[in-house]
């Protein structure tokens, strides 16, 4: 037998002492909120449901148990009197049991039993533990649950499945499944849960030991059972220091009672003690659900209201007083949301106060005061008051209320409906929803530009509200808003053409975001032997759709060799196929005995069907010395060519060409130079930026025409 030790009182009376009298004020979200009640406790609720409890730390080896706590029913050794019992909270939300539950682990070993006897079957279900749990001396001992207590712990149900993890021996390989236990001990494998705030290891570990009454540690069985060989039967047990091993059946071990609380018997969570950041964690008691007790307003009454101040005209019933009675205090609820059993839409509380002037809680005229910052005319809207009854016992003791009755808006907070009128600039349409409204109702501005245009500003004319995300919040008066539109601005993308190895030019273009491009031919000069095949986009007639810039490459294929055919061509005695030969063998360029005479120091174009070496207007002498470019030197649209100087007998002088293509078709331009011994020439008036090529052969005369030597090879500038 356990005796509870002083210091275990003291502390206790610690805690309830540190209860302020303070009076209620709103406040939302994780806040407490208290209100006062007869005597020195006071209840501070901390929210509706069990919203404001929390799951555990995980939890180590060395750390002790780090988690909120819920003191529920009460428990005493023999003749003592029952004291309220602090469990842990493993799970303030889980469904794992065939139900939406909070699962709780008692925080001390209660008592000691055998698991069972050798010559008992060796399993939970007849354990001698669980029947003790389950029966007259825990679960159904009127000095230690109330009915509603018992009611509102559920019936826990979960199917054997493999363990996680094995004890040190291989044994309990399963875990021990519950068929609608109210009471039960924990499984192997829900000490080894990091989620429960314990630590997945075998050994020895701080956040599994609790004490006995007596306030020192001690062991405790699991449900696990395990038939090693006859008369070896053993049970799964936490020892004193935390350690998961197992016990033999007749030993007497300590007793540490689990149970499921169903959370749509809870109305309010309320802080009794302890800070989430210390080592002792923050800890609640709960307010059930009493259905056998109500509240309502008195018949043909409603609640009425004088400034700021609310008077409820109440009654109170017990329905049933076997297990209800009358509430000790009144109370009023204001939700941010409409109240739900068991808050599953997680509304908050904005203010919980005792009515005042309830001397009478049967029947009377309570009043409490609303909240400045609550617009009236929002009543039931922005916000919804509620009427409680509860039975508010001691600080660490279950509390019970009846069933939040919402009360409907006074008829002096009521609002008069204001217009709202929209105008628009002329380049779109704009609306309002609602087009009347009360003060505090949120009103939404939607709008259809015209093409082209977009929405710029809303203009508050009258009314003085303030617009936000085209939504605002009605005042007291009329409102008028005009929209301005604006138009969108065009955005513009370059195309870019890239040769990919050609050569020439392609001027940018600049197209609109969103319009289609047709993709045009390609007017780059191919590289040699290859011919353009696609951009690489796609092929030239694509259309492409603009959205950033783009630069198109153009796709070159091999070029196609040209059919044998020759028909038509003539042969004089020259064995170069289609070229005329007149008594002069050239090397394939024919003469008609009169040369081309350039005889002048200035640039001339070419027609663009020259041919890559020579004209068959020229006579090309094959022997004739030549000359070779030295350098080609950029300068600001201009080059210099330097060459070697040729001092042959009979060389006049010497003829350039240049030209931005590479194969001399077109745009040819040619300058003859009158002085053998001159070799330098500056080419001026070019285009900046563009790559040029540039050869150079010398001349003779013989008689009035012009014998040349083949070109050198060719060079290429880019000039500046």
């Amino acid at each position: 037998m356990f005796k509870m030790k002083s210091k275990i009182k003291r502390i206790l009376s610690i805690v309830a002492a540190t209860a302020l009298t303070v009076t209620a004020v709103p406040v939302i979200g994780g806040s407490t909120i208290t209100a006062h009640a007869d005597g020195t406790y006071q209840k501070t609720v901390a929210s509706i449901g069990t919203t404001a409890i929390k799951s555990p730390k995980t939890g180590s080896l060395s750390g002790p148990w780090g988690g909120n706590y819920v003191w529920y029913g009460k428990y005493a050794e023999g003749s003592a009197t029952p004291e309220p019992v602090k469990y842990r909270v493993l799970d303030p939300k889980t469904s794992i049991y065939g139900s939406t539950t909070m699962l709780l682990d008692c925080d001390k070993v209660l008592t000691r039993k055998v698991f069972n006897y050798h010559y008992e079957p060796f399993t939970w279900d007849d354990s001698i533990i669980k029947s003790w749990l389950n029966g007259n001396d825990f679960i159904l001992n009127n000095s230690y649950f109330s009915e509603l207590e018992r009611n509102s712990i559920a019936e826990s149900v979960i199917a054997a499945h493999p363990h996680q993890q094995l004890d040190k021996d291989g044994e309990f390989l399963t875990s021990v499944p519950l068929t609608g236990e109210k009471v039960f001990i924990l499984d192997l494998e829900d000490v080894l849960n990091p989620n429960y705030g314990y630590v997945n290891d075998l050994g020895n570990a701080q956040n599994r030991c609790k004490e006995n009454l007596s306030g020192e540690n001690f062991g405790y069985d699991l449900r696990n059972s395990h038939q090693k060989e006859a008369g070896l039967e053993h049970a799964g047990h936490v020892t004193d220091e935390g350690k998961v091993g197992y016990s033999p059946f007749a030993c007497v071990d300590g007793v540490s009672p689990a149970l499921n609380i169903n959370l749509s018997s809870v109305l309010f969570s309320s802080r009794v003690g302890g800070t989430v950041e210390g080592m002792i964690a923050a800890q609640y008691k709960l307010t059930l659900l009493d259905s056998g007790m109500s509240m309502k307003l008195q018949s043909g009454q409603k609640a009425v209201a004088n400034n700021n101040t609310v008077t409820v005209p109440y009654t109170s019933a017990a329905t049933d007083t076997t297990t209800s009675s009358f509430p000790t205090q009144i109370s009023v609820l204001i939700l941010d949301k409409e109240y739900t059993q068991g808050n599953t839409n997680n509304a908050n509380i904005i203010l919980y106060s005792k009515l005042n002037n309830t001397t009478d809680m049967r029947e009377g005229n309570g009043t409490f005061e609303l909240p400045g910052n609550l617009i009236k005319a929002q009543w039931g809207k922005q916000y919804h008051v509620y009427l409680v009854g509860e039975v508010v016992n001691g600080e660490f003791e279950t509390d019970y209320a009846s069933t939040p009755v919402e009360l409907s808006i006074p008829e002096s907070y009521k609002g008069t409906p204001h217009w709202i009128n929209i105008i628009s600039d002329g380049n779109g349409i704009a609306n309002a929803n609602p087009e009347t409204a009360i003060e505090g109702d949120e009103i939404t501005l939607t709008t259809t530009p015209k093409t082209g245009y977009r929405l710029k500003e809303w203009q508050v004319l009258s009314g003085g509200v303030t617009v936000k995300d085209n939504k605002f919040i009605m005042k007291t008066d009329n409102v008028e808003i005009k929209a301005i539109f604006e138009l969108i601005p065009i955005k513009k993308y370059t195309l870019s053409f890239d040769a990919n190895g050609g050569s020439g030019s392609m001027a940018d273009v600049t197209a609109n975001e969103g319009t289609e491009y047709t993709l045009p031919a390609c007017t780059f000069t191919a590289p040699e032997g290859m011919e353009f095949d696609k951009w690489d986009l796609g092929a030239a007639g694509t259309k492409i759709k603009v959205d950033k810039n783009l630069l198109l490459k153009a796709i070159w294929k091999k070029k196609e060799a040209p059919k044998n055919d020759n028909s038509g061509n003539g042969s004089s005695g020259n064995g170069d196929s289609g070229n005329a030969s007149s008594g002069n063998d050239n090397s394939g360029n024919a003469s008609s005995g009169n040369g081309s005479s350039q005889n002048q120091d200035a640039a001339t174009t070419q027609p663009s069907g020259s041919q890559e070496q020579n004209t068959p207007s020229e006579n090309i002498d094959k022997n004739q010395k030549s000359t070779s470019i030295s350098k080609a030197k950029a300068g600001k649209k201009s080059f210099t060519l330097t060459w070697k100087k040729q001092t042959a007998k009979g060389i006049k002088g010497y003829e350039i060409q240049y030209s931005t293509d590479k194969k001399f078709k077109k745009d040819v331009k040619t300058v003859t130079i009158k002085k053998a011994k001159t070799t330098s020439k500056t080419i001026k008036k070019l285009k900046s930026k563009k790559k040029y090529y540039v050869r150079i052969r010398t001349y003779k005369k013989s008689g009035k025409n012009m014998v040349y030597s083949t070109w050198s090879k060719t060079k290429s500038v880019k000039v500046k």
